[in-house]
């Protein structure tokens, strides 16, 4: 696979790249050994990946009939309507060839848990896990370039960057930077402060696969933690911690860090 890095991030001392599971997609990455990517077309903004082009062109959509004036013959407001169909087909068609061709495993960056993620991402019963930003970068990096696949044929990692791009603003100038437009969100999202590893497909494979996974290897000998949801209760913990001995990863698990009233188990 190509490799690319959209920018030479420099992380912070004491910063981790968090990943917030539920129960069932842990246990998934740790059996199969493999990394899950999801395609853009299936998180729920509806803006993911779309160009600031595409973006504009769906504000124009939005308003072209408040603009047909009623002194316009019907000739002119036929025309009006045809031109927005034209651009209401071209966005769903651009739109859809990006979303289905770039694949997303996402990666929240910062210095300690956040209950915001939790609640978001994951549920009681789920686990969070933590790894030194640089050696996460690096060991994906190297395992997306030893990895050959016709069709996912490029990578890119990087930080996503949160642009006021909704409203989106006409008059505005925006610099079309992103070759890789899964890298940038609305600033609605930037509570997520996302880092994002991205695979992508060629155009003549659009709309093929409906996610991606990248086999990781011998990944549970790496050095990361797992961390138990702030709620979850004792007997669940004690659960998973044998769930983990029989991947001699029991002695990564910890519980949360977060301060939480006292659960009593059901």
């Amino acid at each position: 696979m190509k490799i690319e890095s959209k920018d030479n991030i420099q992380f912070k001392d004491g910063e981790y790249l968090w990943r917030y599971f539920d129960f069932h997609k842990f246990t998934s990455l740790i059996r199969t050994k493999k990394l899950y990517f999801a395609r853009l077309d299936k998180f729920d903004d509806p803006l993911e990946g779309m160009t600031y082009d595409l973006i504009a062109n769906e504000v124009y959509c939005r308003n072209y009939e408040g603009e047909i004036a009623p002194s316009w013959t019907e000739s002119e407001k036929r025309e009006l309507q045809k031109e927005g169909k034209i651009r209401r087909k071209h966005i769903i068609d651009e739109t859809a060839k990006i979303q289905k061709s770039q694949f997303a495993s996402c990666w929240f960056l910062s210095k300690k848990e956040s209950f915001a993620m939790w609640n978001l991402y994951s549920n009681r019963d789920g686990v969070a896990i933590r790894y030194n930003p640089n050696e996460l970068t690096n060991l994906i990096k190297v395992i997306a370039e030893s990895y050959v696949h016709h069709d996912f044929n490029h990578f890119i990692s990087g930080k996503v960057d949160y642009v006021d791009i909704w409203p989106f603003d006409l008059s505005k100038k925006f610099e079309n930077k992103h070759k890789f437009t899964a890298l940038k969100k609305d600033t609605s999202y930037s509570h997520e402060n996302e880092y994002r590893f991205i695979v992508a497909t060629p155009n003549t494979v659009i709309g093929k696969y409906e996610s991606f996974e990248l086999p990781m290897g011998d990944f549970l000998n790496d050095d990361f933690n797992i961390f138990a949801n702030p709620y979850m209760e004792h007997w669940k913990f004690e659960n998973l911690l044998e769930i983990l001995k029989s991947y001699k990863l029991d002695h990564k698990l910890t519980k949360s860090n977060l301060f939480v009233k006292d659960q009593q188990d059901g």
